[in-house]
């Protein structure tokens, strides 16, 4: 045996014995806050003989991703904490917790997600105990008792998620998987179980299903005669090892060129997806030829990050952090992967060398020893997919980081989310969806904003988020009351869309039309049954129905807020709209829209209404009143962050701006000029001002802006005469101070006619 490498002086002054790792922090008094180390980056450099100096330089490395400062004088510390953060403590096991070393820069020391902790060699028991992975490949065994262990213990949990109600599969036409014995495709048309796989094609896949060869690799043997890329024959692999007999993959189980059956598949992605066992996700690599990393012998590579041997009773490692290794893989930036994930109800994520088990309610994985009761940090779903009671919660929850995933073809934006949207919908009242917003909260649905870089996708409309490549932000939902009261009264816009091929304007919102269910919390609120004496709140069941406050169950859901029924006063069903002062004289002319015009030469999906349309200048991200005062905001947008000179722009007035829809509007509008500032009286809680005549609840400040939409003239439209027929793009959202419309002279503020693409 080769003798350990010596602790350099300062490492060997911490004394450290198993037993520093094995109990919690707080046993043996630690305070998190305090280092028991503190030295540079050139120490610790010069310093590679000691073992802990390697290991706390790997642990700096692993938490600044691979880019430490190249200074030698930048300082460090070295902390004691929980030893595996990716779990939640609670009363009942907080005391079983161990300990671990946590390494960072002083500039940022609350970047801890990589610790170095005790890594045994061969451990069964333990809670949440390191333990080294054999080389000789995955243990089947124990991905089998995962998932036997999911199946027998968190069946009410998969039940209540989102995309429960899925039919299976084999009801669909042409629903194909692959049978892992007889080695060909054929034709699932039982509810049998089998197992999907996530992987990312790449440019290696270059074995597809066709409609030249789908009946050869229908016959049985047929895979054994192709050499399929590596990442799939691992999972036919490993599916017949688990004890499965079919598999799905995308690739081989869609006629790749039969359109119809193709898009009819990809539109019922969450029925594939939810009701797979499990699915294989091979999050390593950049294309299909990388193989599933660490089921076989010999490709694990480093795995538990790097091990030290201290001395002879005490092995220190790095275990990778499942969350944050998985967020930065290839495999996490293609779009067509998220909804694949998203959707499965249980994963088994091949990722670096190690094996993991993630469902919606737990995490196990190779190197730790599991321990079923306990939860993963901030939730089990490591995806980032949580199941959520307020449905445009979960809504915003999934767009966001859907929105800045990569496609290779741009025009797949909303194919590759049609899964998940097929999912919510339930959830959405049933709404049908225009490019990807729901009709039935439609003004809010327009108020995605953009941050950072942002690429056009001009084969979608500028004015949905598919439009557009970008981390977006949606609206924060404020609860049915306040969300429903702000759609039914806040709102005034009664919007049309136009659609090919029959080149006809219909109304985004007509519940019957489309067969969506409106949601009648707030009209039942407003047309309560007068207070019959018993202080009783709670809403009484309508004819239809309708989930009411009374009638919640254990798993209940708010409902999806929805406008109202449309009426020959309201098209959209609203309640006594409010509208700014300055429209008492501004009326909409009254004429139909949709006589508007006979022939009719837009692209689909163009929307057209009326509303109330100013211009003023833009200075970056600020609208100016006609003195140059800051009087809004703009929140992202295609104009460039730096112009010479303030621009004229067209600006659009869609709504009053609620708490949610603002994104917190005191934070946004906190650098206007003093003139569009609300008092301080107005915005502390309680102070007896009310806005718009509405009580003033704490930050509803709110009510004083409006939500507006920057647009200009489409490239194709910038020549022609007719005002009213020029087709206009998004530019961007934002903020806009209700008191400037007073100021604006006629040119200037106008009724408008809008075609908006």
């Amino acid at each position: 045996m080769e003798p350990l490498d010596q602790l350099c002086d300062a490492c060997a002054s911490l004394y450290l014995i198993r037993e520093d790792f094995i109990k919690p922090p707080f046993e043996r008094g630690r305070d998190e806050n305090t280092p028991v180390l503190e030295r540079t980056l050139g120490v610790l450099r010069r310093s590679q003989k000691c073992p802990l100096c390697r290991l706390i330089l790997h642990t700096l490395l692993k938490n600044e991703r691979g880019n430490l400062p190249t200074g030698d004088d930048v300082q460090w510390l070295l902390f004691w904490g929980p030893h595996n953060p990716e779990y939640e403590p609670s009363e009942l096991n907080e005391h079983l917790f161990g300990s671990g070393l946590y390494a960072n820069l002083v500039s940022n020391r609350h970047q801890r997600e990589y610790r170095i902790e005790l890594v045994h060699d061969d451990l069964e028991s333990g809670f949440l105990r390191a333990r080294k992975l054999s080389q000789d490949g995955v243990e089947i065994q124990r991905l089998r008792g995962w998932i036997s262990a999911c199946k027998n213990t968190h069946g009410d949990v998969h039940k209540k998620s989102y995309f429960r109600g899925s039919r299976h599969p084999s009801t669909l036409q042409d629903f194909r998987v692959i049978d892992v014995r007889q080695q060909c495709l054929i034709r699932l048309d039982e509810e049998k179980e089998y197992v999907a796989l996530s992987y990312v094609w790449g440019t290696k896949n270059n074995v597809m299903t066709k409609r030249t060869n789908v009946d050869g690799i229908s016959s049985e043997g047929a895979f054994s005669h192709v050499v399929l890329p590596k990442t799939i024959q691992d999972a036919i692999d490993l599916t017949r090892e688990l004890g499965y007999l079919y598999l799905w993959v995308d690739s081989l189980c869609i006629v790749q060129d039969d359109d119809k059956v193709k898009l009819n598949l990809i539109a019922n992605m969450d029925s594939i997806y939810a009701n797979s066992t499990v699915t294989i996700v091979a999050a390593s690599g950049t294309d299909a030829s990388t193989g599933l990393s660490g089921y076989e012998k010999g490709s694990r590579g480093s795995t538990n990050g790097l091990l030290e041997i201290i001395r002879p009773d005490l092995q220190l490692g790095i275990l990778p952090h499942f969350a944050v290794e998985l967020r930065d893989s290839w495999h996490a930036t293609r779009g067509w992967t998220f909804q694949e994930v998203a959707l499965s109800p249980r994963c088994l994520v091949f990722l670096n060398g190690s094996v993991y088990f993630s469902c919606l309610d737990s995490l196990w994985r190779e190197d730790v020893v599991e321990t079923p009761d306990v939860e993963a940090a901030g939730g089990a779903s490591t995806f980032g997919i949580h199941v959520m009671e307020q449905p445009l919660q979960q809504y915003g929850a999934l767009v966001e980081p859907y929105s800045e995933r990569n496609l290779t073809f741009p025009s797949d934006g909303l194919h590759a989310f049609a899964g998940v949207l097929s999912a919510l919908n339930e959830h959405l009242s049933n709404s049908r969806l225009f490019y990807g917003i729901p009709a039935a909260v439609f003004d809010w649905g327009l108020l995605w904003e953009t941050v950072g870089d942002l690429t056009r996708r001009p084969c979608f409309p500028s004015w949905s988020w598919v439009g557009v490549k970008s981390r977006l932000l949606l609206p924060s939902p404020c609860g049915i009351e306040v969300d429903h009261n702000w759609l039914l009264r806040r709102t005034w816009i009664d919007w049309y869309i136009f659609c090919l091929p029959e080149a006809i304007l219909i109304p985004v919102w007509d519940p019957e039309r489309d067969k969506t269910q409106v949601t009648k919390f707030e009209e039942a609120d407003a047309n309560r049954v007068e207070d019959d004496g018993s202080g009783s709140d709670e809403l009484e069941e309508d004819e239809r129905g309708n989930m009411s406050e009374g009638d919640a169950e254990d798993d209940y859901e708010e409902p999806c807020p929805t406008y109202g029924s449309p009426s020959a006063a309201s098209l959209y069903g609203r309640l006594d709209i409010l509208l700014p002062n300055t429209w008492a004289v501004n009326p909409r002319d009254g004429t139909s829209i949709t006589t508007y015009r006979e022939q009719l030469s837009y692209p689909d999906g163009t929307l057209h209404f009326e509303t109330l349309s100013i211009r003023l200048q833009i200075d970056r991200q600020f609208l100016l009143d006609p003195q140059g005062r800051k009087c809004g905001v703009l929140k992202g947008s295609l104009l460039p962050p730096v112009s010479p000179n303030p621009e004229e722009h067209q600006i659009l007035i869609l709504s009053w701006a609620s708490p949610g829809t603002t994104g917190g509007g005191h934070v946004y509008t906190k650098d206007l000029d003093t003139e569009y500032h609300v008092s301080d009286e107005a915005i502390s809680e309680g102070g007896g001002a009310d806005v718009q005549w509405e009580p003033l609840v704490g930050e509803w400040h709110a009510w004083a802006y409006m939500n507006v939409l920057v647009v200009r003239p489409t490239e194709k439209s910038q020549q022609q005469e007719d005002i009213e027929d020029i087709l206009l793009e998004r530019v961007g959202v934002g903020l806009l101070h209700v008191r400037v419309l007073d100021q604006m002279s006629e040119e200037k503020l106008r009724w408008r006619k809008v075609w908006l693409y």
